[in-house]
Formats: C-alpha cells, structure tokens, sequence
C-alpha cells in the first residue's frame, strides 16, 4: 500500500463546509473573551461576531463558550480546539505576510472585514485592482 501524496489527501468538500474566517472570529473570541472586543480586535459588528459563532456551535455541537457576567468562557472544546487551531493560524498569518507580492496588509484587513459581512473575500480582485492596469 503506497502512501498518498497531500493533494490525495485533501479534502475540499470537507474544507469548503466551514466558513474559515469563523476560525478566525473563534481565535479573536477566544483571545479576548469578550464578543465586543473581539469584534473591535476584528474590525467588525458583534452580530457578525455572534453569527460566527452560532455557525460553529452548529458545526462542532459544542457551546464553546458560556457567557458569564462580563465575559465568555471557553468549554474544554474551545480550548482543545484553540490549542489545535493557533499554530495554523500563525502559519497561515507567517504566509499570508511573506509570500504574496501583492499583500497589502491594510488593504486585506479591510477586505477581510467586509469578507466578514459578505462571506466570502475575494483575492483575485487584489491582483487586479479596478482601475488598475
């Protein structure tokens, strides 16, 4: 039985079910225990906030977090899942900041906030800016 290569093993039905800046709005809420600033942290209204949240409970079926009087406490899920999810989340920011030419950081911050809202980011767009050449 030969091993298989990475692109065997992926699984792109499985990927494309989460939303991955619900990871991200999990990080920040973990972080912060907090949904107001996590949603300052992430440049983003608390109902987007909350919305992401909700997605995930769904998808994992877990609280996650319970709120409590002033914050939001992490179940021993959250916590294993933040624990599995940071070193991702640092290579993903390491490459995210290295290896695209064209990264603008302001520029994707805000993109990726209006991403929040909609959805979905669309990076080909930074290629090839309207107006551009």
């Amino acid at each position: 039985m030969s091993e298989k290569s990475v692109e065997e093993t992926l699984d792109f039905c499985l990927l494309s079910a989460v939303n991955l800046n619900c990871l991200v709005v999990f990080m920040a809420l973990y972080h912060e225990r907090n949904v107001t600033r996590a949603s300052k942290q992430l440049q983003i209204g608390q109902p987007a906030v909350s919305n992401s949240l909700m997605k995930l409970r769904s998808l994992l079926g877990d609280q996650l977090f319970i709120r409590k009087q002033c914050w939001m406490e992490p179940t021993r899920r959250a916590h294993e899942i933040a624990q599995s999810l940071m070193p991702l989340i640092v290579d993903l920011q390491m490459f995210l900041r290295t290896s695209w030419r064209f990264f603008d950081e302001a520029r994707a911050q805000s993109e990726l906030c209006e991403g929040y809202e909609n959805t979905a980011i669309d990076f080909d767009e930074a290629d090839h800016p309207q107006g551009g050449s």
